[in-house]
């Protein structure tokens, strides 16, 4: 029996007489109006966040849409989860659940939807199961943050491989992740959070874990306070904090390994309280007992911690030179330290996570992977972390654009209409531009960084003089620090300011070396010796920097996309207020155009837009089509002889 949700509107999309923005806009905002969030357009799942919670995810809603073949029951993230398990199953082939859209959207909780769908699949409720589960509430404690856009943005991408057995049972999964944005562990903007986990840790420790940690007031740290905002409507951190340590416990985390992970976020936090002050050529710490402390959580020697904080050594012709840090300079490197520690933190937490869940072994038989990555971004001010946010955006754009137009293909196959004169828009010279060598932005970025005196500015300048003339490429002559960038989704600007910085990640190795001496085997663990550098320890000549690790994770991921059978969920944020009812037709048309939906469109209008079914087009044309044949038939025929 089907949910009893009135019909508004039309379900799919594709059925539409005319599909064309303006009919597709329309038909959204009416279903929205109605409390239908999800519409279709063929196999494309449209999901409109409702900002209010919707009766439409009990267990009876699950057990209904188990089993049916998507499109005998109104659209619904269910019917997508099913029906990727049903073809996984069916076929022993891999799939893939890719969901996008941008800042609170609601690509997370479709992403807990998924995966809540699969476990209730198989129905037997296993151990792993769970921990699948618990490993989303750590990730989000950790990962999420309070934005502008959103009360709880993912700041990181994740791909989440869920492993199943022969029987159509989960055997385990595996979390990759991608691109933690680390500046937000120093920085946030007016009306932001930091990560979820260091207010709930300040709201939830307990009276011991406050002495242990050294927890002062939320006001007082630096690193939380500074934005304005510290406090989430109808969020408890202190309740949340506590399901973070059960769901760490499940995830098989002890309590010991736990306290370790606390005192280093409470270490990251009283770093931003660190103060230094100018002293002959160099500086040293305002509040130099503050020190002692971190030095204390982190178990180094306070002395040395000092001295890598407020100077450098240098080998300069097999002589060692140790140059003294301004102030500035020594802020700059507590910053990195406290963006290198909770980075490294949370690779380890993955890791931690994927030692749990990823136990499949031989008994995996197939896959299906959910992808969670962060929408197309365009703010007032981009950095690096948006260009590398749209490259990745824009390599999914493309492998979506063949996809479409592989099905648009099939179509007009099995309809026997001649394909040749359908094409579709490639983003392929965008790409080239991004990171096709020997002359693309981010090897032009890599050049830079191993120059001694390389900079921002001189970036730029080089940047100018050989991408200028190239089709995707913006000169912009009002600004002496930004360049833009022609994306599918429309122009983006890019300021150069902290570009070098941010792609070559580095901490001085004086701090390496210091925490690979750490007292507590976690810490020391963070910074393994024979581990590879990645953008940690300066002047390795075999270390990646964040562009080029991006870029090969990218590559990687588009490779086990390419060999799965892939489902869409493109997530819609209907007004920026964040609330229910309100459908803003400008902010929905331009999601709709970076997600892909309005290429999807265009595809469909470069052939045969119009389309009906057999029983549709008869029942429209059947009076023409009689009085035209009655016509001719009376003509051309002999009366026919009476029957009485």
């Amino acid at each position: 029996m089907a949910p009893s949700w009135p019909v508004i509107g039309v379900d799919d999309m594709i059925s539409l007489a005319k599909l064309d923005e303006e009919t597709l806009m329309d038909n959204l905002k009416q279903r929205y109006d109605g409390d239908q969030i999800y519409t279709y357009t063929g196999s494309i799942l449209v999901s409109m966040n409702p900002y209010k919670a919707l009766p439409i995810y009990e267990t009876d809603i699950v057990q209904k849409y188990r089993g049916q073949r998507m499109g005998t029951l109104p659209p619904h993230i269910f019917a997508t989860a099913d029906t990727a398990y049903r073809n996984m199953k069916d076929h022993t082939a891999n799939q893939s659940v890719i969901i996008s859209g941008e800042s609170g959207a609601g690509k997370s909780e479709s992403t807990k939807l998924i995966l809540q769908y699969l476990a209730a699949m198989t129905g037997n409720h296993s151990w792993v199961e769970q921990q699948i589960l618990e490993a989303g509430t750590v990730l989000e404690a950790f990962g999420n943050a309070k934005t502008v856009r959103n009360n709880n943005s993912s700041r990181f991408g994740k791909f989440i491989e869920v492993h199943f057995g022969k029987e159509g049972n989960i055997v385990g999964a595996r979390i990759i992740q991608y691109l933690l944005e680390k500046s937000r562990v120093v920085f946030q903007a007016p009306s932001e959070r930091n990560y979820h986990i260091f207010y709930e840790l300040v709201a939830g420790a307990d009276a011991e874990e406050r002495a242990n940690y050294h927890i002062l007031p939320i006001d007082k740290y630096q690193y939380l306070s500074k934005s304005g905002c510290v406090k989430v409507e109808g969020v408890d951190d202190a309740e949340a904090f506590n399901a973070v340590k059960v769901a760490m416990t499940v995830l098989g985390i002890s309590e010991e390994t736990q306290s370790y992970l606390f005192r280093v976020l409470s270490a990251v936090l009283l770093l931003g309280n660190l103060e230094f002050k100018a002293e002959k050529d160099g500086s040293l710490p305002k509040n130099p007992e503050l020190v002692t402390t971190i030095a204390e959580l982190l178990s180094v020697d306070s002395n040395k911690l000092i001295s890598a904080l407020t100077s450098r050594n240098l080998r300069i012709r097999g002589q060692e030179i140790q140059v003294a840090l301004k102030p500035e300079q020594a802020v700059d490197t507590r910053d990195a330290l406290a963006k290198g520690l909770y980075g490294r933190l949370f690779v380890w937490l993955v890791d931690a996570i994927n030692l749990s869940i990823n136990v499949a072994g031989p008994a995996s038989i197939s896959f299906i992977g959910v992808l969670d990555i962060f929408g197309f971004e365009n703010f007032q001010v981009n950095s690096f972390e948006q260009l590398c946010i749209n490259y990745a955006n824009e390599k999914l754009q493309q492998y979506f654009n063949q996809h479409i137009f592989k099905l648009e293909q099939e179509e007009y196959t099995k309809e026997q209409v001649p394909w040749d004169s359908i094409k579709f828009v490639d983003n392929q010279e965008c790409l080239d531009l991004i990171e096709k060598k020997p002359i693309c932005l981010l090897s032009m970025l890599d050049e830079e960084c191993r120059f001694p005196n390389g900079s921002d500015s001189s970036l730029l300048e080089k940047l100018h003089q050989k991408l200028e003339k190239h089709k995707y490429y913006v000169r912009n002559k009002r600004s002496r620090t930004a360049f833009g960038v022609l994306h599918y989704a429309g122009e983006v600007q890019y300021e150069t300011a902290g570009f070098l910085d941010k792609n070559k990640d580095t901490l001085f190795e004086d701090l390496v070396i210091l925490l690979q001496g750490s007292r507590t085997e976690f810490i020391s663990s963070l910074y393994p010796a024979s581990a590879n550098p990645v953008g940690d320890q300066a002047g390795a000549s075999s270390k990646k920097t964040i562009g080029t690790q991006f870029r090969d994770e990218l590559n990687s991921l588009m490779s086990t996309l390419s060999a799965t059978h892939p489902h869409y969920v493109r997530c819609i944020k209907p007004n920026p207020e964040k609330k229910p009812k309100i459908f803003d037709p400008k902010l929905v048309s331009d999601q709709l155009r970076f997600s892909g939906m309005l290429d999807t469109v265009k595809i469909r209008q470069a052939g045969f837009p119009i389309r009906f079914d057999y029983d549709s087009f008869c029942k429209r044309f059947h009076p023409l089509r009689c009085n035209v044949g009655h016509r001719k038939d009376r003509k051309n025929q002999p009366p026919q002889p009476s029957s009485s």
